[in-house]
């Protein structure tokens, strides 16, 4: 089977994780209404969820250098469907009064540990994968494509959850049955061979480097996503529904620019020898986003703000997992993946908890905060060291 054909089927695995992030969000009421379980307790777990992401995502890349790509995968595909089927079980149990409130709250936490552990493995494996099946001048290529299908599943997600019209519990049953068909493809692919050797040309950069700019990027976006409709509130004077809509309609047009910069221009950005000027260019767009909505107030403001965000961090994670992918060694790829999904998840995670924090000082200060990132970005990306070449002159 040819490379490209794996690749077209990796990206279903990609497919897979966006559709669980993005109707993880929209599903949150329901899970309330149906559990009894508190905003403040089920938030609780889902960030406990994110926390062992973090080691799942370094266990899972070290697993497939050593035991196989294919098997790894499916391994995690696996744990993901038998978290969602027992998520099901358990609301289902809740709904007849099966189990009490504290074995519901139990049972979803060892759930949604369950969940962080797996998603997060699933796309360094996908990215280690695809760094032995390409080159390095269609690596860029091939991980655009696994991105692209990441937010193709974001945006549709979502819509996931108009199923509970139907059922409460029909959307959870679809996010579990979509795991299955993609399990079957990936279970069917042919394992990748990994190359004993490595030109020493392709070692040039420094991992740490590219972790940095991967933490910084999502340390800005956390700040961003977890304060930006509250500000809308704040300065704009819209109601918390306005301002719910609103967050909606920029992240919904935020994905849609994303998309379009990873299926119609990364496929056809050449990989130069100085992979720095997109970079330099990604991190301005990032800055530019986090200041717009200080500028032009209300929706407008925030949709073309998020719609930079989105260009610039899409393009900084494109290069990023591409200087990663090429700086890693002979039987690595899995490795080097997990470290750049920990560091961004870390990222993450501390911007949350920082924007939350800064926006009870002033509503701004979380934009600010973000575009000081970027500032710093844009430094790393200027640096000598971070401008050696990715490729044979």
């Amino acid at each position: 089977m040819k490379a490209a054909a794996i690749l077209n089927r990796l990206a279903a695995g990609s497919l897979l994780i966006g559709l669980g992030q993005g109707a993880q969000f929209a599903l949150l009421p329901l899970i309330v209404a149906m559990t009894g379980l508190s905003p403040a307790l089920l938030g609780g777990i889902v960030g406990g969820g994110t926390l062992v992401g973090l080691l799942g995502a370094l266990l899972w890349g070290r697993m497939a250098d050593r035991q196989g790509y294919r098997r790894v995968a499916v391994w995690a595909v696996a744990v993901y469907a038998a978290a969602q089927a027992l998520m099901l079980l358990a609301l289902f149990g809740a709904q007849q009064d099966w189990l009490t409130a504290a074995g519901v709250a139990a049972w979803i936490a060892v759930v949604r540990l369950a969940h962080g552990f797996s998603v997060a493995g699933i796309q360094p494996v996908l990215q280690g994968w695809c760094g032995v099946l390409t080159d390095a001048a269609g690596r860029l290529a091939g991980l655009a494509k696994l991105s692209a299908a990441l937010s193709l599943g974001r945006l549709v997600g979502p819509l996931l959850a108009t199923a509970a019209i139907l059922s409460p519990l029909l959307p959870f049953g679809l996010v579990a049955l979509l795991a299955l068909p993609i399990l079957a493809v990936i279970i069917r692919l042919p394992d990748p061979v990994v190359s004993l050797a490595l030109p020493a040309d392709r070692r040039r950069l420094r991992p740490d480097r590219a972790l940095a700019v991967g933490f910084l990027m999502t340390l800005a976006l956390g700040q961003i996503y977890a304060t930006l409709g509250l500000y809308l509130q704040a300065r704009a004077g819209l109601t918390a529904e306005a301002a719910a809509a609103g967050m909606g309609l920029s992240l919904s047009l935020a994905a849609l620019a994303a998309l379009g910069l990873q299926t119609l221009v990364l496929p056809r950005l050449a990989l130069t020898p100085r992979l720095t000027r997109p970079g330099q260019i990604a991190a301005i767009a990032l800055g530019l986003g986090c200041l717009v909505p200080l500028w032009l107030r209300g929706i407008i403001g925030a949709a073309l703000g998020a719609s930079l965000i989105s260009l610039g961090a899409t393009m900084l994670a494109a290069i990023t997992a591409t200087r990663v992918s090429l700086g890693a060694g002979p039987g690595q790829h899995g490795r080097a993946a997990g470290g750049q999904s920990a560091a961004q998840n870390l990222g993450y995670a501390a911007g949350a908890a920082a924007g939350g924090a800064l926006f009870q000082i002033a509503p701004a200060a979380p934009l600010l905060a973000a575009a000081a990132c970027a500032a710093a970005l844009l430094l790393l990306e200027s640096l000598p060291a971070a401008a050696k070449p990715l490729l044979p002159p």
